[in-house]
């Protein structure tokens, strides 16, 4: 097996590439929150070629499925840790975002095999909320983030 190289993930996918490919992600998501398909694969495919994706496609589509596959457990956490605030009051960037974050921090290690930071995940989604979003939309997003890697017993 080869060694793993700082700034590498254990597939060996460094951390800008790493980056790019959850920035994908958020893209999917974020259209199929728009479009709302009624297959969601076919979906994935069509758009991925659409975002002509180079990134870590296995890691793309690993986070696409799962956070679909775990979609309520998801939106729960978020909500609960919103202080008030309804899925459907959060922009959808932000959502998208924060939807990977928490699939990484509960379900991506059970699913890939490959574990990830909860601080590099918040870190990531705080980024892209950042990159996407208003403003006060990142430290919202860092709150929530950070209030569910507690109750998820993450710190």
């Amino acid at each position: 097996m080869a060694e793993k190289k700082q700034g590498e993930s254990a597939r060996g996918v460094s951390v800008n590439e790493r980056r790019r490919a959850r920035e994908d992600a958020m893209k999917l998501l974020f259209e199929a929150m728009v479009q709302k398909p009624d297959d969601a694969d076919a979906f994935f495919h069509e758009e991925a070629g659409h975002l002509e994706l180079k990134n870590d496609i296995a890691y793309v589509k690993t986070v696409y499925d799962g956070v679909l596959n775990h979609l309520n457990e998801i939106d729960s956490l978020i909500e609960g840790s919103s202080k008030g605030w309804k899925i459907g009051r959060i922009p959808r960037t932000g959502i998208a975002a924060m939807r990977i974050c928490v699939y990484e921090m509960k379900y991506y290690f059970e699913d890939s095999g490959e574990s990830i930071s909860y601080n590099i995940s918040i870190n990531e989604a705080v980024e892209l909320v950042k990159k996407y979003g208003e403003p006060k939309d990142r430290s919202f997003a860092n709150g929530v983030l950070n209030s569910i890697a507690e109750k998820c017993g993450l710190k």
